[in-house]
């Protein structure tokens, strides 16, 4: 009778262990899947390729009036558990890169039409006083990020280093322009520069995860890309990059 008690209690044990190891397993799935978010200050960098008599005086310029541009990535991702500190992550992501010239005044010459006598512009006329352009480039990118993640608490470090392929969508021109009573127009406009459709840019970022649950993480990670090639073929060519904050909340499956 002891025998049999015995077995039938060892029995039930090992069903119970068993059963909370699947659910371990269950609770620390390899895959999660993540949307992320990230708002970002995107430029260029220009470097003279075909030097001539004017490319010194072009970039000189160029660099003086070019400014920083509001920049955004977002998507869906996915990684991939290697250990309890490394992972795998990539996506398909859609992000908006480029630059922008600063406010420009504009300017009309002598006011009085030598030809019909009268002042030009109209003072009473609501004309235009100055204008921004901005380059803006839409990519769909898909990242290979080795990703390390530090620390067993609810808060811990994370870091994530790899490549983004780009591939170009569209590209366009938005002209804003103010005028003397403040109004303000925006007007996009097709971008004639022949733009390469395919880069490769490198990707570095470090920040935090905070874990809500056992699947459920949010995570805060500054950054930095590059493009690794010039997106143009012209004497005066750009290169690509941006930094911002990542923001993504993570779901494992």
């Amino acid at each position: 009778m002891k025998s049999t008690l015995s077995i039938i209690l060892f029995t039930t044990i090992e069903l119970g262990l068993f059963a909370q190891e699947k659910a371990v397993e269950k609770a620390t799935s390899k895959i999660s899947l993540g949307l992320i978010v990230s708002p970002e200050a995107a430029f260029r960098s220009l470097t003279i390729a075909y030097p001539n008599d004017l490319t010194d005086e072009v970039l000189a310029i160029d660099n003086e009036v070019d400014r920083y541009m509001f920049g955004k990535t977002f998507g869906l991702n996915i990684t991939y558990s290697l250990n309890e500190h490394f992972s795998l992550e990539s996506g398909l992501q859609y992000s908006q890169k480029g630059w922008q010239t600063k406010w420009l005044d504009l300017y009309y010459g002598d006011n009085i039409d030598p030809r019909k006598g009268y002042t030009y512009p109209d003072p009473n006329e609501d004309f235009p006083s100055k204008a921004r352009i901005a380059h803006k480039q839409n990519y769909l990118d898909i990242p290979l990020l080795v990703t390390y993640q530090m620390g067993k608490k609810k808060l811990s470090f994370i870091g994530s280093l790899g490549m983004s392929a780009n591939f170009l969508l569209s590209s366009f021109n938005k002209n804003t322009v103010v005028y003397k009573s403040g109004n303000e127009k925006n007007h996009i406009l097709p971008d004639l520069n022949n733009y390469k459709k395919v880069n490769l840019s490198s990707v570095v970022m470090a920040g935090v995860d905070y874990r809500f649950t056992d699947k459920l993480s949010l995570r805060l990670m500054p950054s930095f890309k590059y493009g690794l090639f010039v997106i143009n073929s012209a004497p005066i060519v750009a290169n690509l990059w941006s930094y911002g904050v990542n923001i993504g909340a993570y779901y494992r499956l």
